[in-house]
């Protein structure tokens, strides 16, 4: 059983970002993402604020709907955005909630094929940068 709940950002496709309350355990958030078939990684982006993205890198090859874009990238399926204080999931402050419910507010639609190029071109990228060390 859970006892110690964090209020995280969820983003679902196609509709707009609300509060959700959910267990501060990496697990956790991999069952809230599906934990199913294409739900093999949960992947995190830091953002500012001591804020980071949880979501399912894998969705775009599972076929998930996009979601919402960041820079260049297109996040496919569910995702939630919840505190992080470099050590562990935390709820996200107020100001934080605020600012990513508006950031994130308006539902957005890609095709397929738009979420693939940019799935590829972000990992192609994530790839040169460690060829470069």
């Amino acid at each position: 059983m859970f006892h110690d709940l964090i209020s995280v950002l969820c983003v679902e496709p196609g509709k707009h970002p609300y509060t959700a309350y959910i267990p501060a355990e990496w697990d956790a958030f991999k069952h809230c993402l599906g934990d199913g078939p294409g739900y093999a990684y949960s992947g995190r982006i830091r953002l500012e604020d001591d804020a980071v993205i949880l979501y399912n890198e894998e969705a775009p090859l599972a076929d998930l709907k996009g979601n919402r874009k960041l820079g260049n990238y297109i996040i496919a399926g569910i995702f939630y955005i919840s505190g992080f204080d470099g050590s562990g999931l935390q709820s996200l402050s107020k100001e934080n909630l605020e600012k990513y419910a508006a950031r994130f507010w308006e539902p957005e639609s890609y095709t397929w094929e738009e979420v693939l190029t940019s799935y590829f071109a972000y990992f192609a990228n994530s790839i040169d940068r460690l060829e470069d060390m």
